[in-house]
């Protein structure tokens, strides 16, 4: 338990931790702010959450993805923005996984312009998002923001 402990703990880790949900955030956030009729008929097809809020929701969710995931990968308040991201996984888990139990077959809506993530509510989006939470968990509980960009910025301007 130590070791893998250790291993989470790792600034190497984290950094890996970091730049890959940043980059997933921005890549999934990207198709949504360019196309949000497709992730309006993404929300709606849940049917979880009333109409009159779908229309608000897609056009909010990706900026805060993209500018959560920015922040991630330029190691800008991690542990604010990794906890955003958890917030939003949380929520994404609990969507698909009560679409996939009631049997909805319908696409994720997830991540268009990553084909190999994209598909069908289902185990691996479920697993995927479980996997993802677990990394920004990780950077909520473990990152200490010790050598950050925005640190380096406010000394040079000292």
């Amino acid at each position: 338990m130590k070791t893998v402990i250790k291993m989470i703990t790792h600034p190497g880790t984290l950094a890996f931790f970091k730049v890959s949900l940043g980059l997933l955030f921005i890549i999934s956030s990207v198709s949504k702010i360019i196309h949000p009729a497709k992730l309006m008929d993404a929300i709606d097809a849940y049917k979880i959450v009333p109409a009159v809020f779908v229309t608000p929701m897609a056009i909010v969710i990706p900026w805060i993805q993209i500018i959560a995931g920015l922040f991630l990968i330029t190691d800008i308040y991690v542990q604010s923005s990794a906890l955003i991201v958890s917030g939003l996984l949380v929520i994404y888990t609990f969507a698909i996984s009560q679409a996939f139990a009631r049997g909805l077959d319908i696409e994720c809506g997830c991540f268009d312009l990553v084909s190999w993530m994209e598909g069908k509510v289902g185990w691996w989006p479920i697993i995927r998002d479980l996997v993802l939470l677990g990394m920004s968990g990780s950077l909520v509980i473990f990152d200490k923001n010790t050598i950050n960009i925005y640190g380096l910025i406010k000394k040079a301007f000292k």
